[in-house]
């Protein structure tokens, strides 16, 4: 069983060329799914930067804590790298490698000696159902199976943070069902944030929701509150609160 993680983000804000980007954010992310939701440019792939610390914040603090740790992600960040991990909507796998190699190679690249990565590896392999294509190669995965292998990457690093970059953008019904169930499943041990547009069966996948528009966060909470001020079922109710959230 893994140590919960949490994720504190307080006053931050992000600046690029004198253009404001990001507001004073204030949030937490619990062990559990959480939607990223916004329009193209809302700011969800900086704050996905920002969380990743590919980018420093203007100002304001990122903060995780593991157990009875706290680590900041400026200060101690080479510490804090070790328990997030982001997952870009366009991966790519290293060519030439089959399936099981490259989950192998990602845990290796994430500083676990070989014995552990070999472990994640496994464990990750048994975790988004890819036993059956470890000896695929990975040029030769469908959308589907490339987010899975993505995701099987992710977990094999043993970070207790997966930032996930719309994972279910371009893909047919049924992967799609299958990484939707994957992000339930692997959110009930860990911290896992969806930065997505998808809003069908929203109730059921995620656990919060994050919403921003234009750079400012205009929701933060569970996705039953999100929900509940709208009548009519889940599915009706999600569109009406995109659109009072985020559209007006």
């Amino acid at each position: 069983m893994l140590e919960d993680s949490v994720i504190f983000v307080e006053n931050l804000s992000y600046t690029r060329r004198r253009h404001r980007v990001l507001y004073d954010l204030n949030f937490t992310l619990a062990p559990g799914a959480t939607a990223l939701l916004g329009h193209n440019g809302a700011g969800k792939s900086t704050l996905f930067s920002l969380l990743a610390t590919a980018l420093k914040p203007t100002q304001g603090s990122i903060g995780l804590q593991v157990g009875s740790q706290r680590v900041d992600s400026r200060r101690q960040g080479k510490q804090y790298r070790k328990h997030i991990v982001l997952v870009p909507q366009q991966y790519r796998p290293v060519p030439g490698l089959s399936v099981e190699q490259h989950i192998q190679y990602v845990s290796w690249l994430a500083s676990n000696p070989s014995s552990k990565a070999n472990r994640l590896a496994q464990e990750a392999i048994e975790a988004t159902s890819l036993q059956g294509l470890v000896d695929r190669k990975t040029t030769e995965l469908s959308g589907g199976e490339t987010q899975r292998l993505a995701i099987a990457g992710a977990l094999a690093t043993g970070a207790r943070t997966l930032l996930l970059d719309e994972p279910t953008a371009g893909l047919d019904p049924s992967h799609k069902d299958a990484i939707n169930q994957l992000i339930q499943t692997v959110g009930q041990e860990r911290v896992v944030l969806v930065a997505t547009h998808d809003l069908y069966q929203l109730d059921k996948i995620y656990q919060h929701v994050l919403a921003l528009k234009r750079g400012h966060l205009t929701f933060s909470g569970q996705t039953y509150d999100f929900l509940a001020p709208f009548s009519g079922s889940p599915q009706q109710q999600a569109p009406a609160a995109f659109n009072y959230f985020i559209e007006q």
